[in-house]
């Protein structure tokens, strides 16, 4: 989808509540000796240490396909040096929620939700049901906030309804909302400015993105590092109505941990299909590099399950020891793909440690000749002390959006 639209269906108070118990599986520390140590290792997927590889192994669907990754010819061979940043929370939780809580309107008074923990911990103004408007903020991580205004949604009127075995009727079938009036342009950078501001990230005009379409209207800016836009993004989403009905952001700072040795964009093909060296990018990034209307999926050909007719000649009474029952069609061989990657775009990448800690680290999105974006961080190894490999998982696909 295009622009911020994900956002404006997912950033709903219940879900992301239950995100913020299930925080982004930790994969690396910065080490005590500065630029000359390793980044340590967490527990492979966040799963129990002894367990982690049976309980993924069971947890993921085999793939259709196998993924040969090929470096192509245009694929520089050089490697290069780049900047590491931790993201470290700034402020204080309740501080930071009141900045958020005026500057969207949200009444009420600072309480700690039931589902908040020592090590992850949480605090919300306004509604805990997802009934009414509310902020909440997570103090772990990269400080994540988010608003969200359940109101702003208008109720769809029904096209055709259904009735359940107890008598209840139900909707089948909604109408298409109606897009109203919206906000101009002018004033939605004016807004995500205001709020923006408001809340820890200084933008200018030119930095903030809008899209207008048939859900709403949205706009979003990145933190920049060193000139780039990273994966630290704040965001505002108006309803078809043209309310505000969401927002989200981060409280954090940079603190740089120095310089380090990169790979180069050819030796990075070969950690496609290692799940350990991937990472977070930038909005803009998948808008700018991502092929529109493009059928991301190859297609594996399979043949018709039909069922059997037991023969006429078979004897089909009850004393009959013949079993008819057809027998099930054998998993098909994974087919191989072959993905080409033709282009590397430099990138900065966030990845996580063992304690939830966010950090930017140079990488690269690797783009593939089917239209394919994987980003992986470019840092030499050694540098990042990586999990342990999972043995005998599933083929992974390329990381789409």
């Amino acid at each position: 989808m295009k622009q911020n639209i994900a956002l404006g269906v997912t950033v709903l108070a219940s879900i992301l509540a239950a995100f913020a118990l299930q925080p982004t599986p930790a994969l690396f520390s910065l080490g005590s000796a500065g630029n000359a140590g390793a980044l340590s290792a967490a527990p492979a997927s966040g799963l129990p240490e002894g367990n982690s590889q049976d309980m993924a192994k069971k947890l993921m669907m085999p793939n259709p396909f196998t993924y040969n990754f090929v470096a192509g010819e245009a694929l520089s061979d050089e490697s290069g040096t780049g900047s590491v940043y931790q993201l470290v929370l700034t402020g204080d939780a309740e501080s930071v929620l009141l900045k958020v809580s005026k500057a969207l309107g949200v009444p009420g008074q600072i309480e700690r939700p039931e589902y908040s923990t020592d090590e992850y911990p949480m605090l919300v103004v306004g509604a805990q049901d997802g009934m009414a408007k509310s902020a909440a903020i997570s103090w772990s991580g990269t400080g994540n906030w988010w608003f969200n205004d359940p109101a702003a949604y208008p109720i769809p009127d029904c096209l055709e309804f259904s009735t359940a075995e107890d008598g209840t009727k139900y909707c089948i079938q909604y109408q298409n909302p109606k897009l109203e009036s919206q906000p101009t342009k002018t004033q939605i950078i004016a807004e995500a400015i205001r709020v923006f501001s408001a809340t820890g990230l200084l933008v200018r005009a030119s930095e903030v993105v809008t899209n207008s379409n048939e859900w709403g209207s949205s706009a979003y800016a990145s933190l920049q590092i060193d000139g780039q836009d990273s994966p630290i993004e704040w965001s505002l989403g108006w309803s078809t109505n043209g309310t505000l009905a969401y927002a989200s952001g981060h409280s954090v700072k940079l603190v740089k941990k120095g310089e380090f040795k990169t790979i180069s964009a050819r030796d990075s093909v070969k950690r496609i299909s290692d799940w350990r060296y991937s990472g977070s990018i930038a909005q803009a990034l998948w808008s700018k590099y991502q092929p529109i209307n493009m059928d991301l999926t190859p297609q594996l050909a399979v043949e018709p399950y039909i069922e059997s007719s037991p023969d006429s000649s078979t004897d089909s009474s009850p004393d009959s020891s013949t079993d008819s029952s057809p027998s099930p069609l054998p998993l098909p061989s994974p087919s191989i793909v072959n993905v080409t990657i033709n282009r590397a775009v430099s990138a900065l990448v966030m990845i996580w440690d063992q304690g939830g800690n966010a950090w930017i680290v140079p990488g690269t999105i690797l783009i593939g000749d089917q239209g394919w974006l994987t980003p992986v961080f470019t840092l030499e190894d050694g540098v990042i002390a990586l999990p342990a490999p999972m043995e005998n998982l599933p083929d992974v696909s390329p990381m789409l959006k």
